[in-house]
This record gives C-alpha cells, sequence and structure tokens, in this order.
C-alpha cells in the first residue's frame, strides 16, 4: 500500500470502518440468532465478538484488495523496509512501517477477549504472525501484491503492542490478574515504541530529498556513462527576502498600483489593469498575475505557436530571459455543464500513459510552463496560462539561496546502486512503467530538500527506458546524490 495526501487516506480509511461495521452487524445478527441456544453468552461478549468480526472484515478489505496498477516486488530479507527508511529519510516508508504495526494493535487487544485460551503474550504475537502469513500468501495470487517478510514481523509487533496494552489495561484497572512474567513482558514491549522512535530520530541523515515518491523506477538499470564525476558539490540554503519587496518589484514590473491586502496567507493587490497575489514562503515567493485583455488572442486547440506566444508575452513585461530553456504545455480541463460536481477522476491509457477524459469534460485553456536549468539551485519558473475568451495568467516561483555546505557526494554510478534505499527519485519518461533502462549520460543537477529551505545535489541520468513489451522511449531519472 501507497501513500497519497491524508485526506484520500483518512476518506478511504473511514470508508472502510463503515462498511465493515455495516457487514459485521448483519453476519453477527444472522450467527447470534442461528447460535443463541448453544452459545449464550453476555452483551459484553457479543459487543467485544461484534468488534472483532468487523476488525477481521476491515483487515481483509485493507489488505486483500487487488491493485494491477502496482509493480510488484518481492521481499525476504528481514527488517529491509527499517533499514530502507532510516537511510533514505523517507516520510513514506516510516508511515508503511507505522501502517503495519497499528494495523494489527487490535487484533492484539481483541483476541485474548474473544478466545481466552490466548492468555500470554506470546501467544498472541505467534496467532498475528500467523493471520499475517496468510494474508501475505493469498496477495501473491492477487495482482499487483507482493510478498514483504517485514509485513508479518511488523503485524506481529502490532499484535504484540496490543496485547500488551490489553495487559496494561486489565493490571491498572483490576479487571484481571497477570502473573509477573507477563506484565514485566507487556512493559519490554511497551518501551520498543519509544527506544524505537529513538533510534530512527538518531539516524535519520541530516538532508533528505522532496523529490516526488516514484514506484515505476525501472528494477534493472544499466550504468554506461563515462567521464570524470565531481566528488564534491555544495549544498545551498535559502536567503531570505521580505514579501513586502517581492511584492512591490512585482508591482512595478506589471505597472499596478494600489493598495496591498492579505488575502488568508497571501498578499493581494489589485487595480483596473489587473490583479496580482504573492504567496511568501521563507526562500520561495510564488506570485500570479491576472488579466483579461480583448485583444489577447486565445489558444487554438493544439496550436504550436503558443510557446512563442507566450514567450513574446513574457518579453513584454520584461520577465523572460534565454536561461528559460525547458518548456511544457498542459491542457486546462473543465466541466462546463456541470456533470461532476463532486470532481471525477481521470484514467491513464496503460498502452500508451494519455490521459482519457471523461464525457463532457473539456479542454478550456492552456499552460504554457517554462524553467530555467536545474544546475543552477536558483533556478527560475514561469507559466503563461490562456484560456477561450482571451484571459490570460501569469504565474511564477522566485527563489534565493546562497552556499551553506560543501560536501561529499556519491558517484552517479553509486547512486544508482543505492536507489533500493531511497523511494526519492523522480522518473521522467513517457513510457508508464518501464522495466529496464540504460543510461549514457549523467549531470550534476539541484533538487528540493524535505526541507525546503534546502537545494541539495542531485544526479540527473538521461538514457533509453524499455516496457516489457519492448518498446523504448529516451527519458531521464533523477536520484539523490548525497
Amino acid at each position: 500500500m501507497y501513500f497519497g495526501d491524508f485526506e484520500s487516506i483518512l476518506y478511504a480509511l473511514v470508508q472502510t470502518g463503515l462498511f465493515g461495521l455495516a457487514a459485521a452487524a448483519v453476519l453477527y445478527a444472522l450467527w447470534a440468532v442461528l447460535s443463541r441456544r448453544r452459545f449464550p453468552c453476555r452483551p459484553g461478549t457479543h459487543v467485544l465478538r461484534y468488534a472483532f468480526l468487523a476488525y477481521l472484515i476491515c483487515l481483509c478489505l485493507l489488505t486483500l484488495r487487488p491493485d494491477p496498477h502496482a509493480a510488484a516486488e518481492h521481499n525476504l530479507l528481514p527488517f529491509f523496509s527499517l533499514v530502507y527508511a532510516v537511510r533514505s529519510g523517507s516520510a513514506t516508508a516510516r508511515l508503511l512501517i507505522l501502517l503495519n504495526i497499528l494495523l494489527f494493535v487490535p487484533m492484539g487487544v481483541l483476541v485474548p477477549c474473544v478466545l481466552k485460551k490466548i492468555d500470554r503474550l506470546w501467544k498472541a504475537a505467534l496467532l498475528c504472525a500467523a493471520a499475517a502469513l496468510l494474508i501475505e500468501f493469498i496477495q501473491l495470487l492477487l495482482p499487483g501484491r507482493t510478498f514483504d517478510i517485514d509485513d508479518i514481523l511488523f503485524n506481529a509487533l502490532g499484535g504484540a503492542l496490543g496485547y500488551a496494552l490489553f495487559v496494561l489495561a486489565g493490571w491498572v484497572f483490576r479487571r484481571r490478574r497477570f502473573s509477573l512474567s507477563t506484565r514485566a513482558a507487556a512493559l519490554a514491549v511497551l518501551a520498543i515504541v519509544p527506544a524505537a522512535i529513538g533510534v530512527i530520530a538518531l539516524t535519520a541523515p541530516e538532508f533528505t530529498y522532496d523529490l516526488p515518491y516514484n514506484v515505476l523506477a525501472p528494477p534493472q538499470a544499466e550504468f554506461a556513462c563515462e567521464g570524470n564525476f565531481p566528488r564534491r558539490a555544495v549544498i545551498y540554503r535559502a536567503s531570505e527576502h521580505a514579501p513586502g519587496e517581492t511584492l512591490r518589484s512585482l508591482m512595478a514590473t506589471f505597472g499596478l498600483e494600489g493598495a496591498v491586502e492579505t488575502q488568508g496567507a497571501a498578499l493581494f493587490v489589485q487595480d483596473g489593469q489587473g490583479s496580482l497575489s504573492l504567496y511568501a514562503y521563507a526562500d520561495l515567493h510564488e506570485w500570479t498575475y491576472t488579466r483579461r485583455d480583448a485583444a489577447m488572442m486565445p489558444f487554438r486547440g493544439e496550436d504550436v505557436t503558443l510557446p512563442a506566444q507566450a514567450q513574446q508575452l513574457l518579453g513584454q513585461y520584461g520577465l523572460w530571459d534565454d536561461s528559460l530553456t525547458n518548456v511544457e504545455i498542459d491542457d486546462i480541463l473543465a466541466d462546463p455543464e456541470n456533470r461532476y460536481p463532486g470532481g471525477y477522476a481521470i484514467e491513464i491509457d496503460p498502452a500508451t500513459g494519455r490521459e482519457i477524459l471523461p464525457a463532457g469534460i473539456i479542454v478550456a485553456g492552456k499552460a504554457v510552463r517554462f524553467a530555467g536549468d536545474e544546475a543552477d539551485p536558483n533556478v527560475r519558473r514561469l507559466q503563461v496560462l490562456f484560456d477561450a475568451a482571451g484571459a490570460y495568467e501569469i504565474g511564477g516561483s522566485a527563489y534565493a539561496c546562497e552556499p551553506f555546505r560543501e560536501v561529499d557526494i556519491l558517484s552517479p554510478g553509486k547512486a544508482l546502486e543505492q536507489l533500493r534505499f531511497s523511494d526519492r527519485c523522480e522518473l521522467r519518461c513517457e513510457l508508464p512503467a518501464p522495466v529496464r533502462a540504460r543510461f549514457d549520460k549523467a549531470t550534476l543537477v539541484y533538487g528540493f530538500g524535505n526541507n525546503a529551505a534546502y537545494r541539495l545535489p542531485v544526479w540527473r541520468l538521461e538514457g533509453e527506458f524499455f516496457d516489457r513489451t519492448g518498446a523504448s522511449s529516451h527519458g531521464a531519472l533523477l536520484i539523490g546524490a548525497l
């Protein structure tokens, strides 16, 4: 399982929980009616059994859902994911470990409540490990799911933590008697959590990358680059600039006059010519200037003149310079008939990697993006948006940084070897799922750290990518050099 934004994860968990409660209510009511004469019990026991059944249903929904778009890669090396999380500094890897532990805590709490023979911590951990092993074997049969020995180990730890909490609650509220050895074992297991947090905090790398998480990095990669590569590079740190200074400079650029207002986290100014908003962070000022011009030529579908038109517009305001060499054009989508008031999903054609738009969704504008050379830590980014009505919007990002420290870096070949210990890479390739790559060029560029105040050295490896069908495409892979 991989993480997207927190809101979508929370929504999926709540949805799964509600379905599990509803399904368990139906199944347990049927079972209770059919077995009430043979298995009479107290109301509290019914509640615990119902909760356990609902938990099992939710557990199956979360762990046994096929994912045909995921790249299956099994792991038989114990605690590899822990080493992976520490060495990469990846928040995603740490969250996956935490999820695997928390997933079985309810089982450790509920099992001794419904199965009286589970009266020792080791029994609860063993039962959870057996359940996790069964889940992992079933996942071998499901598309896109994998067998991971670490899932079993962390699930067993979660079950042990759950049982330890059960012992602690019974001990504190004097609801049950536990032997001295059971209480000692429970306290020892509970002590693992703060100890593990401390070890991870002490061993975490000083600098980590904010490159996009990408599970489609090719599992097979050949490094055929020749040349002498630098062994040291400079880390840059942000230089703080007052947002008011940046805003006044932009007002002069666009000829705006007016009072500066605060709108949420942004500074905002407008007059009869247009409006300008600025979002200011410590080192990053993102701004947007919007104007409607009846004489402005609107885009025409796939008009190849859009980049030249955007360049000309930027030149009118003195924003263009020849360092802006990287160009991208994206569609701006709209739902004019309001067919999808709750939003819509865009599917990707697995054969071509192109977007498949839902019926009624139209291309209402074009976004032309320019970027400078990534080898410059102060790289500039500008964007021009056009719509069919003749409105345009110019946006940009302004960075300012200064040398902070010179450090030793990995060679590009070594960085590629270490990729298995870091999920921080960025794949730039038209193939949706490359399985093999051959790199023949390596360039040192810069990328953001997880702390956005730093620019960190990154290797950009360029070469040919291949998918399972043998199709190929030229592309690049960005990997952290630290």
